[in-house]
């Protein structure tokens, strides 16, 4: 069971620290942006925006540029039993 304590009022130099008044301010934008930067993984080089695997038939029907840039996820998605 806790015990009820009861607080000595001349001990409190700083009413705020009880009353729930203190004032509380926002981290700037700078702040918030640099604290972000730090927890961040970084950037992603993906946007997303393709596809992730690729079959047979998906880079037959691509253009010699579009193989270009999808080079990477073709070659990936060759090593599957599904290509």
């Amino acid at each position: 069971m806790e015990d009820n304590k009861t607080l000595d009022m001349s001990e409190v130099s700083d009413i705020s620290a009880i009353s729930g008044t203190e004032s509380v301010t926002a981290p700037s934008p700078e702040e918030v942006n640099a604290a972000n930067a730090a927890a961040s993984t970084g950037k992603v080089s993906d946007d997303g925006q393709g596809a992730a695997f690729f079959t047979a038939a998906d880079v037959r029907a691509m253009s010699r540029e579009q193989v270009r840039r999808n080079l990477d996820k073709i070659l990936k998605s060759m090593e599957s039993s599904e290509f």
